[in-house]
């Protein structure tokens, strides 16, 4: 039931269910009413961006191309927004990032997101590796509704940091 609730389309319910459930898989409650209140600092947010985000994720010259760009995010979204954004990533997955499981003849399977598609599948992996797959070649091919991106835990970040991260980056327009 929490895997189906997380993933409300309505971000209102999204928020409220922070308050009393756990993600699966998460040994924590992200209240985003509760990480909203606290005092962030932008100056801590950057480093945490730098040192955490920054692997997949670019804002202006720093970072990575695996998720999505991030320079004007601050005038996407608000303070809320954000941190549902962050806290529950599966929720609203950007068309061009949503993973797929390929599988192929041989056996081999491959998981990322598909950057080009034609006769030839070309998949990019969280390693920001890319596959050329020949279509033909495909046995199956599944889109997955689980993000790549991991859970506030998985990434080290407590409720302050994710405070520090959300408000640099609502800085960037």
């Amino acid at each position: 039931m929490s895997q189906v609730i997380f993933k409300n389309p309505d971000q209102g319910v999204r928020v409220q269910v922070c308050n009393y459930f756990q993600r699966p898989g998460v040994n924590k409650i992200f209240s985003i009413p509760a990480i909203s209140q606290l005092h962030p600092e932008a100056t801590q947010g950057k480093a945490i961006f730098a040192g955490t985000c920054a692997a997949c994720h670019k804002a202006g010259n720093v970072g990575n191309d695996l998720g999505p760009e991030l320079t004007t995010i601050g005038k996407k979204y608000d303070r809320i927004s954000l941190l549902n954004a962050i806290i529950n990533p599966s929720a609203s997955i950007v068309l061009v990032y949503e993973p797929w499981l390929i599988s192929t003849k041989d056996g081999k399977s491959v998981y990322g997101y598909v950057i080009g598609d034609g006769k030839t599948v070309v998949i990019k992996d969280a390693a920001r590796q890319q596959y050329a797959i020949k279509a033909s070649d495909i046995v199956s091919r599944k889109k997955k509704d689980q993000s790549m991106m991991p859970d506030p835990t998985g990434l080290r970040l407590d409720d302050k940091k994710l405070a520090d991260v959300e408000e640099y980056l609502l800085m960037l327009k």
